[in-house]
């Protein structure tokens, strides 16, 4: 009889790297929710390789509270563009890397300029227009420090909604530090019901496009600023992709009443975080790809 072996819990479920229409790079990951880390101080770093190179850090200080970074330097490649990044995890006591993450997938060059020419004019339109409403993205915590206050012991789940740490996600904070965001808000709906016991009840909601960098999901926050209302992304779609990639949403958002917990997130949630990080940036290619030690 043979014994099953576990399967192994990787850190990161996603590193996606995406290019502005300035040329800017945009480094997005997430991490597993199930990755136990040492410590509940974890912190990250950006590194960037030649294809088979070794990695340097690029990231200038410890990265917490978002899961985006912007690199905005430019970097010699060839023709392929044979830039690669990877994210690493660091709790304190130990650095965990990412794959490496190459820009926009492996896409060839015609589709890069192609889709990059697609953000330029959904960027244009957004902001040199009246189309486009200026507002903050608040992305949901997937991951981090559980919530104490809320989280049921035996079901691991939050059984409040108006926790004032984790404001119902579970993970303290609830929310990163929120971001600017264009939203095309294009529509509304209105559909009322019945229901018990709260009567007559109207589920508002709102259709909108938004550019996808960085890529947002359901149950995301987004803040009309100037308005002071916050939506709910309820339901995500692709508006227009490339090579499965996707470059413009149709999202569905539905209005907060004032009563929501979620209008007690700040905008940032910053906390000065002192680790020192002694990283070993001269690592190998291979020791960074997916964790994988054979090849």
């Amino acid at each position: 009889m043979s014994t099953a072996i576990p399967a192994r819990i990787f850190t990161f479920t996603s590193v996606e790297v995406y290019l502005t229409p300035e040329n800017e790079k945009i480094v997005e990951w997430n991490v597993n929710s199930r990755f136990e880390f040492k410590t509940s101080t974890v912190v990250f770093h950006v590194e960037i390789a030649r294809a088979a190179g070794e990695w340097t850090r690029i990231s200038t200080v410890p990265i917490q509270d978002t899961c985006v970074f912007l690199d905005t330097d430019q970097h010699r490649c060839g023709i392929d563009s044979d830039i690669y990044y990877r994210v690493v995890a660091d709790d304190g006591t130990c650095e965990y890397p990412s794959y490496p993450a190459h820009t926009m997938g492996e896409m060839p060059r015609r589709d890069r300029v192609l889709a990059r020419d697609i953000l330029r004019k959904e960027y244009l339109r957004m902001r040199k227009t009246s189309a486009g409403t200026l507002g903050q993205l608040l992305r949901r915590r997937e991951h981090g420090v559980k919530c104490t206050s809320c989280v049921d012991f035996d079901l691991d789940e939050p059984i409040g909604s108006f926790c004032t740490e984790c404001y119902g996600t579970g993970f303290k904070r609830g929310y990163y530090n929120a971001i600017p965001y264009y939203m095309d808000v294009e529509l509304s709906r209105s559909q009322k019901d019945v229901r018990e016991p709260m009567g007559l009840q109207d589920n508002q909601s709102k259709l909108a496009r938004c550019v996808a960098f960085p890529r947002i999901s359901t149950y995301d926050i987004w803040v009309h600023t100037s308005a002071n209302m916050r939506f709910v992304i309820r339901e995500v779609s692709s508006a227009a992709e490339m090579r499965s990639i996707p470059l413009v949403y149709r999202v569905q958002i539905r209005p907060l009443p004032g009563s929501d917990i979620v209008y007690q997130v700040p905008m940032d949630q910053t906390e000065n975080v002192p680790v020192d990080c002694e990283a070993d940036t001269e690592s190998g290619w291979r020791q960074g790809i997916a964790h994988d030690e054979v090849f």
